[in-house]
């Protein structure tokens, strides 16, 4: 880990009042690791105070009132991943008061056997699962006794995502293209296909005609 300025464009950030131990650092690394989506962890190339070029996949900054611990990502992390990495490092460092950031880059959109991201109706059908991953992942923390708080605390039980989906911050109202994408690929695969009710009714009218 380096204290080095890096222009790391997606990363998950961890920032906290007081400088994390080594413990807690390696903690910190470990869970990402362990709880991220395969592949997604990265690796910045810098320099050490001898001229070595490093591989880190950790690097900390201090600002006036916070240190940061930043791991770089291969690609942007949708809310329910950072939930789910949240919560580990949540019940690790239980009495650790911390905040947890994500980069909000936009990656330019692609072509996915036929349908493209910037297709309307896809898009609303992405927007609706990641709602509804929110509001059950909501629900099910307010059913346990948890409720809204600015920051992470276990044992107050509180958690700054504990608000609905509109309120979220831009970084963590992120939009999982993939998944919805593989069920629909998983229908086609058995045979089926999925069509719009307008569609549909479209269909229905001119077979009874």
């Amino acid at each position: 880990m380096l204290d080095k300025p890096l222009n790391i464009s997606r990363y998950l950030l961890l920032a906290v009042k007081e400088p994390l131990d080594k413990s807690q650092m390696r903690s910190w690394l470990q869970i990402a690791r362990r709880t991220a989506p395969s592949g997604v962890i990265a690796s910045v190339q810098t320099t050490d105070d001898q001229g070595t070029l490093r591989s880190v996949s950790m690097v900390h900054r201090e600002g006036k009132k916070k240190h940061s611990y930043l791991i770089p990502l291969t690609r942007d992390l949708g809310a329910e991943e950072v939930h789910k990495i949240v919560e580990a490092f949540a019940e690790e460092e239980p009495d650790l008061d911390f905040d947890v950031e994500t980069n909000s880059v936009e990656i330019a959109p692609e072509e996915r056997n036929g349908i493209s991201v910037n297709d309307e109706q896809h898009l609303a059908v992405c927007t609706a699962m990641a709602k509804a991953r929110h509001n059950k992942w909501m629900r099910d923390r307010l059913n346990s006794g948890w409720r809204y708080g600015l920051k992470v605390d276990s044992e107050e039980m509180t958690h700054p995502m504990l608000r609905p989906w509109e309120q979220l911050p831009d970084n963590f109202r992120q939009i999982d293209m993939d998944s919805p994408q593989a069920l629909l690929d998983l229908i086609a695969a058995q045979g089926y296909a999925i069509i719009a009710q307008d569609e549909l009714d479209r269909l229905q009218r001119k077979a009874r005609s």
